[in-house]
């Protein structure tokens, strides 16, 4: 047998700032296995966006990991295939702007 791919997650990046969120944001994130509504602050921090995300990894099907420049948010699946996605909507784009990864 010969692999022509490796399967891959689904994933989204969600970039960030060193000074946080510009405004508050309610995300809306959506996996395999569920969906869940969160709620942040203006000037929240990726890295506690990322805390918060997980706490919710079993509902989802979504991961959150934090960019190398400690700034990005990165969203990928917990499963891998052509049928995993990730989806994540935001109800104010200025403070967080989305970038397919």
């Amino acid at each position: 047998m010969s692999v022509i791919q490796s399967a891959q997650t689904g994933a989204l990046q969600f970039l960030g700032s060193s000074t946080g969120l510009a405004g508050s944001a309610t995300l809306s994130i959506a996996g395999n296995t569920g969906t869940v509504q969160l709620s942040f602050a203006s000037s929240t921090k990726s890295s506690a966006i990322v805390a918060s995300i997980n706490q919710f990894t079993d509902s989802t099907g979504v991961q959150a990991t934090l960019s190398t420049d400690s700034k990005s948010v990165v969203f990928n699946s917990t499963g891998y295939g052509a049928s995993q996605f990730v989806s994540v909507s935001s109800n104010n784009t200025t403070a967080l702007t989305t970038q397919n990864s």
